[in-house]
């Protein structure tokens, strides 16, 4: 049986909630559904990886305000 292991997008849109983005913020921001974003959180089912750069830009969002 193959097992779902969390690619690094799903661990980033993990954090990205954690901090207290919502999954429609992401959902918006990537082009994909709330559910595909719920499901990569919840479940930790794999998304493309061609969303992880944008990822880095939502998090390097963040960290910028956070200097400010």
């Amino acid at each position: 049986m193959i097992e779902n292991k969390p690619n690094r997008t799903v661990e980033k849109i993990k954090k990205l909630i954690d901090v207290g983005l919502t999954k429609t913020k992401i959902s918006k921001r990537l082009g994909v559904s709330d559910t595909t974003i719920s499901y990569a959180y919840k479940y930790g089912k794999q998304i493309s990886s061609v969303y992880e750069e944008e990822l880095d830009y939502m998090i390097q969002d963040i960290i910028d305000i956070l200097e400010t």
